[in-house]
């Protein structure tokens, strides 16, 4: 038997809140510094999605 109540409170953040990282890096990494010790794997996930956003914007902006 699981010990699951529901919710994601130590998990990955959800898939809303990854595209919203993605397209806005800067709110990614926001909620990096404000996660970083209380959620470490919610942080790590809004950093890895805005970086990922943020390399995507710079490639697009140089083949552009």
């Amino acid at each position: 038997m699981s010990n699951d109540n529901g919710s994601k409170a130590d998990g990955k953040i959800g898939c809303l809140l990854w595209v919203l990282c993605f397209f806005f890096p800067i709110v990614g990494l926001v909620l990096y510094l404000a996660w970083k010790r209380d959620y470490p794997l919610k942080a790590t996930s809004s950093g890895n999605a805005a970086l990922i956003g943020f390399i995507v914007w710079v490639v697009i902006s140089f083949v552009l």
